[in-house]
Formats: C-alpha cells, sequence, structure tokens
C-alpha cells in the first residue's frame, strides 16, 4: 500500500512540474562516496544525474530527482593487504534514485549571477550489489537487490541569469532506510541546467 502511494505522489509531482509555467531541466554528474560502517572497503564511485523542477513560487520548485550510482570494492583495502595470496575479490554496488524533490531558491537581485539554494527530497532507491571471490582455481559470486525508501538533502550554487543556461554545483546526502542499518552516502555535483 505505501509503495503505491509513493508512485502516485511521484506521478503527481511530476504532472505538476510538466504543467507549470516555468521549469527547469538538470543534467550533471560527479562522484559517490559511501560513509559510514564498511564505507572503506569501496572506492569513490561515480553517478549521473537529472533534475527537472517546475516553479510553483517566486522561490519553490517542485520535480523529480533521477540519478545512477556506482561503487567498486577496494580489493586491497578488503584483503587487508594480504594480496598475492591467490585470492581476487571483485564487486560494485549501483543506487538508482526516484526521488520527488523540492527546491528553494532565492529571487536574484538585479544584475546577480550567483545563487544559493537547498533542496530536500524523499523517494524510492533501487540498489544492486554483486560480489565474486576467486581462489585456487574457483569462484563463488553472489548478487543482491533491494528497494527501498529514502530521503536525500543538499545546499549549493546556481551561476548565471534566470532563463539561460546556468551551471549548478551541489553536495548531496543520501539516507535509505534499508533492513539492517541506515546506508549512507554524499554526491558531489556538478551540473549544466536548462530554463525557460
Amino acid at each position: 500500500m505505501m509503495k503505491n502511494i509513493r508512485w502516485i505522489m511521484l506521478a503527481v509531482i511530476c504532472c505538476f512540474a510538466f504543467g507549470s509555467g516555468q521549469s527547469v531541466l538538470e543534467i550533471g554528474g560527479g562522484m559517490t562516496q559511501l560513509t559510514g560502517d564498511g564505507s572503506e572497503y569501496f572506492k569513490t564511485g561515480f553517478n549521473i544525474n537529472g533534475n527537472f523542477f517546475g516553479k510553483t513560487s517566486p522561490t519553490l520548485f517542485m520535480g523529480l530527482h533521477a540519478a545512477y550510482n556506482r561503487v567498486s570494492v577496494d580489493e586491497d583495502e578488503f584483503l587487508g593487504g594480504y594480496t598475492g595470496l591467490g585470492v581476487d575479490i571483485s564487486g560494485s554496488i549501483s543506487i538508482i534514485e526516484l526521488i520527488p524533490s523540492i527546491r528553494i531558491v532565492p529571487v536574484p537581485r538585479p544584475g546577480q549571477s550567483a545563487r544559493f539554494f537547498i533542496q530536500a527530497g524523499g523517494g524510492m532507491y533501487l540498489m544492486k550489489g554483486e560480489s565474486e571471490v576467486s581462489a585456487l582455481g574457483y569462484s563463488v559470486s553472489t548478487e543482491t537487490e533491494e528497494n527501498e525508501f529514502g530521503i536525500q538533502l543538499a545546499a549549493g550554487m546556481i551561476f548565471g541569469a534566470p532563463g539561460t543556461t546556468t551551471l549548478t554545483v551541489y553536495p548531496m546526502y543520501n539516507i535509505i532506510f534499508t533492513e539492517d542499518e541506515s546506508t549512507k552516502y554524499f554526491t558531489v555535483n556538478l551540473g549544466i541546467a536548462l530554463g525557460r
């Protein structure tokens, strides 16, 4: 039931954003870093993301944030220095974000080309983990999938005049409410936005 409500909310927000008089499409990417217990066993990864917002008031935008993240296992860190023993470990975690979001941007003053913004949202995280361990000519592979609710918070800067092509720079922190304990990671993003 709760999953259906989330998807309905997502559809309503997207329709509202597409139907608004002023909208912004933003495409970007950046780096992804897991945090918390076990994060030291993963390398810094990457993300590709997009935002679509419709303007609902002079300072408030509502819409959708979507992203693909991928981080890989750090074999040297995982083996703790015991490399060269014929054991190979590889693996990765990929996370897709589908997050209805709001963004608050102050009304620019005349001639102002840089503005601060904050962004927040809650939605679905589609996670997939893959791993393979090889030793003595044998290998074992595992694969897991999990779809969970989570939240994200961001703050950043927009460079450029409203209604033109602008540059956005922002860190974003994500918390996914997974079964055992929350999965946490942050991203640092650079995007190009087209507004009308």
